[in-house]
């Protein structure tokens, strides 16, 4: 090939092209004169093979065009990036696949052409058909301006993050690198009968592409159709092989501005000529042959269900559903009684000479007229609708215009302007045709959608069945797995653990400090902003762990417990986030984040109701109790901040965070002794009953010897020196910050001394009047005055219960589970001992399985009739003296009886 002459390269072959030409014939000088012996402006000779074709240029007119110069461009195909030898390979690759599946054409149209009711394929034959017609549809026009970009920035479609990563892992540089690659590699790809190819071409195929390959052969099936009415023919567009038929809904996204499209694809065409189509079915779909099995049409209409319904709603279906057509029948089985039965002699394996009878199936006109009208309605896309006859296409044109949108001509979306266009263009070119007709159209609105989200569980999705296709390893839900695959080391779990256990303090503290302020709703979006963007990926999955383990309902008694020693491996922890971790590294940061946020919110949507997610603690099984939400101090070496953990990341870091953490605990203290003075009489009161009732659940703190009272409350002002430094009011200001929108006026935390005596309790110890002249018992001398702290004395309730446990069942519960340990590894040892030779048994063993189902399949004919004879045979002699020893039997004690 030379590289400096560029080449026109078709995109629709010229032996499909060929089946809607006709011969050239130039028009007369004048009347009566002789014909033109070529048309210089268009380099026509007389018998040049011509096309009628309809240019959807400004204006639309019909021109005759070359079959050589006309679906195609240049150097479509050509990789400029290699060498000049090699730049013309796949177009080779293209030429030879083209002559392969131009003989089963030929085979079709001479078959059809002859009168046969149907057409017989063999396995190979067809394999090839159904390669050629997935790649018109990926080597067309459409797909070339998709990929053919320098660079990814100019890339905007939905799987811009997958193909980047996809590029990055195999070194490609540019978008149209992958596409030719990926177009090459299929025209390549060895078909063989065991579809063993279904797994290796997920290894060197882009995936996207590849799935729709094999969603494309295993996902439907092919028949040919023609119409019944001879004067009705199929019109030809240059995009027609990207149609698909099914019901459309389109998606707006008001925050980013973007539309998307989403439809199931039940069919899709391929015009062989005027008088005969390829129409490719979904499997899902009605099957006349299948059907007849209750069974079968069960099964069908249950993952019709599953796959089409839950993705784009209950009752979706094709306006093609009662399209008269059925699969192809075959050489190795037929359907007896509505059941499928192999034919007697076959051995179970399919092979390249297994031959299929396509019938060639007669549809009325109005399914003709849907196809050709989808096929029509998509034509902006491209630039020319090809057809046979003028007259013919004039009539099909005129009934599409006026038909009442029940085929198309539905505007929605980011292309309705131009649809628009197009529609009032076709009606022009109608009027100058002397056919006046009043187009009719319909504006379908667009649904809101958060595209964003749709687009990472999409990624995630991809990323999820790209794995398993892979098989390189299994895909799994665990902790563990997605711990991993969100980036944690199992160096850094301790860290990540505690940071994400702090974050969930302070997001519980945080929302009950605004439960009751008016900006609360303010407020919300600073602390989610802060949320969103400070903790790393797999922190901020650990602390939704946590959120949903408390939002529970089968949450018992224990939950606090459970959140701070990390049940995560529990079923309610559970949750669609976990699934979006598939799109990590793909997507992550703030994006991912957010789609996490977003998938949690809507699944506690579904389980207790709108208005229960993250910024809604209150409302959570973990929080219904009061006493649970009132922010009190925690002891500081109680909290995992105060260990000694290298950071892994650049974040804030556990001192801040505790310094936060500190700030909001004075806080709390503060509002509550506000909100107590408010209350009166009636609140003071309600508060020494609780107070009565804390110190009758605190006995558990107390030394029974001495009675002398423990703290159960953390000091504001701490022993060591050392850690009694002052905050540093610019830390205290930064740290509020991040969540409140006005500076923190409130003043520190009263402490009373013990300079006047105090009154005394039940137990010999002084007792300090709170605020409201007060006496709470047990308050021990010279403390800061606090609110009983229910939170924490439940906590020490279950670390006591769980003390209690006996040294004596510890030790025999770890002298069993080393015994269980011993045990396994015992049998393992065994095992792995006599492995090889349990391997070598087991192999032959199923060689000799293998011979054996060979040996019954082949006799089973044989051995069958003689067997059934012989049992009918057998059982007409043993039933009469069977009969007679019985009625012997019975007789016998009777007669013995009468002796």
């Amino acid at each position: 090939m030379e590289t400096g002459k560029p080449q026109y390269q078709h995109f629709i072959p010229q032996f499909l092209l060929r089946n809607f030409s006709h011969k050239y014939v130039p028009p007369d000088k004048a009347s009566g004169g002789k014909p033109k012996k070529r048309n210089k402006k268009n380099r026509m000779y007389p018998g040049d093979p011509v096309i009628n074709s309809l240019c959807l240029s400004d204006q639309y007119r019909i021109d005759e065009c070359l079959v050589r110069r006309v679906c195609g461009l240049e150097n479509m195909y050509v990789d400029n990036t290699k060498p000049a030898k090699e730049q013309g390979k796949l177009e080779k690759s293209f030429g030879v696949l083209e002559n392969r599946a131009s003989f089963v054409y030929r085979k079709i149209t001479k078959g059809f052409e002859e009168g046969r009711p149907g057409i017989w394929l063999k396995r190979g034959e067809k394999d090839i058909l159904r390669k050629f017609i997935f790649l018109l549809a990926y080597r067309g026009e459409q797909y070339h301006r998709r990929y053919n970009l320098d660079s990814m920035q100019d890339y905007h479609e939905d799987d811009k993050e997958l193909l980047q990563d996809y590029m990055t892992r195999h070194g490609f540089t540019r978008p149209i690198d992958v596409w030719l690659r990926s177009l090459e590699t299929i025209v390549d790809l060895d078909m063989d009968a065991k579809e063993s190819w279904k797994k290796s071409i997920f290894k060197s195929v882009y995936f996207p592409i590849a799935d729709a390959f094999v969603s494309h052969i295993g996902g439907m099936y092919m028949a040919i159709c023609t119409p019944a009415n001879p004067d009705e023919e199929f019109v030809l567009a240059d995009n027609c092989y990207n149609v698909t038929e099914g019901p459309t809904t389109s998606y707006y996204d008001e925050t980013s501005g973007r539309y998307m499209t989403r439809s199931p694809r039940f069919h899709m065409f391929a015009p062989i000529s005027p008088r005969l189509m390829l129409v490719l079915r979904h499997n899902l779909l009605p099957e006349p042959n299948h059907d007849s099995d209750p069974e079968r049409k069960e099964y069908r209409e249950f993952q019709r269900r599953l796959n089409i319904d839950i993705l784009y709603g209950s009752g979706t279906t094709s306006m093609l559903e009662d399209l008269p057509i059925e699969k192809a029948t075959n050489n190795y089985s037929h359907f007896a009684n509505g059941i499928w039965t192999p034919n007697p002699g076959w051995n179970h394996r399919f092979a390249m000479n297994d031959e299929f009878h396509f019938a060639i199936f007669k549809i009325p006109t109005h399914h003709v007229h849907k196809m050709n009208g989808l096929l029509i309605d998509h034509a902006f896309h491209g630039s020319r609708i090809v057809f046979n006859r003028k007259d013919v296409f004039l009539d099909l044109l005129e009934w599409y215009l006026t038909e009442p949108c029940n085929v198309g001509k539905n505007l929605m979306g980011e292309h309705a302007v131009r649809q628009l266009a197009y529609i009032k263009g076709l009606s022009q070119f109608m009027l100058r045709e002397g056919r006046a007709v009043v187009a009719e159209w319909a504006y379908w609105p667009s649904e809101h959608r958060d595209l964003q989200q749709f687009h990472t569980r999409n990624v995630a999705g991809a990323r999820f069945l790209e794995e398993v296709m892979h098989g390189e390893k299994d895909a799994s839900f665990g902790f563990d797995d997605i711990y991993e695959r969100l980036g944690g080391t199992e160096e850094a779990f301790v860290y990540n653990n505690n940071m994400s256990m702090i974050v969930f303090e302070i997001w519980a503290r945080c929302v009950d400090l605004d439960c009751e302020s008016p900006e609360y709703e303010t407020l919300r979006t600073k602390k989610l902003d802060w949320l969103l963007g400070w903790p790393s990926c797999v922190r901020f999955w650990m602390f939704l762990k946590r959120m949903r383990l408390a939002q529970s309902q089968g949450t018992p008694r224990w939950g606090a417990e459970a959140i701070h020693d990390i049940s995560f491996f529990e079923n309610c922890c559970r949750g669609p986030e976990d699934m979006l971790a598939y799109s990590y590294p793909v997507v992550q940061g703030r994006e991912l984040k957010i789609a996490m946020y977003k998938a949690f919110i809507e699944s506690m949507d579904l389980i207790r109701g709108p208005g229960r997610g993250v910024e809604s603690m209150g409302h959570f099984d973990l929080f219904d109790d009061p006493s649970w939400r009132i922010p009190t101090p925690m002891p500081i070496e109680h909290w995992p901040w105060n260990k000694e953990i290298v950071s892994d990341g650049t974040d804030c870091g556990e001192a801040q965070l505790a310094l936060l953490v500190f700030d909001l605990e004075r806080k709390a203290s503060t509002n509550r002794r506000q909100r107590t003075q408010r209350s009166g009489e009636a609140g003071a009161a309600k508060i020494n009953v609780g107070g009565q009732k804390e110190a009758e659940r605190s006995r558990i703190h107390r030394d029974t010897d001495t009675e002398t009272p423990k703290k159960a409350v953390e000091e504001v002002r701490p022993n060591d020196d050392k850690e009694s430094q002052e905050v540093p009011d610019a830390l205290k200001k930064a740290a509020r910050s991040w969540f409140l929108d006005k500076q923190d006026n409130e003043t520190p935390a009263i402490t009373t001394k013990c300079e006047a005596p105090q009154p005394v309790g039940k137990q010999g110890a002084q007792e300090t009047p709170d605020a409201n002249q007060q006496v709470h018992p047990e308050q021990p001398l010279n403390e800061t005055h606090r609110a009983p702290r229910p939170w924490d004395s439940h906590l020490r309730k279950m670390r006591e219960a769980y003390g209690n446990v006996s040294t004596h069942r510890i030790l025999e519960m770890a002298v069993g589970i080393g015994f269980c340990i011993m045990f396994a590894s015992l049998h393992l040892w065994l095992l792995g001992s006599f492995a090889q030779s349990l391997s070598r048994f087991f192999r032959t063993a199923a060689q000799l399985l293998e011979g054996l189902a060979w040996l019954l399949d082949v006799c089973s004919p044989v051995v069958f009739t003689p067997a059934k004879y012989l049992f009918y045979i057998g059982f007409g002699l043993w039933c009469p003296f069977g009969i007679i020893l019985v009625y012997i039997h019975r007789r016998a004690p009777r007669q013995r009886r009468a002796i």
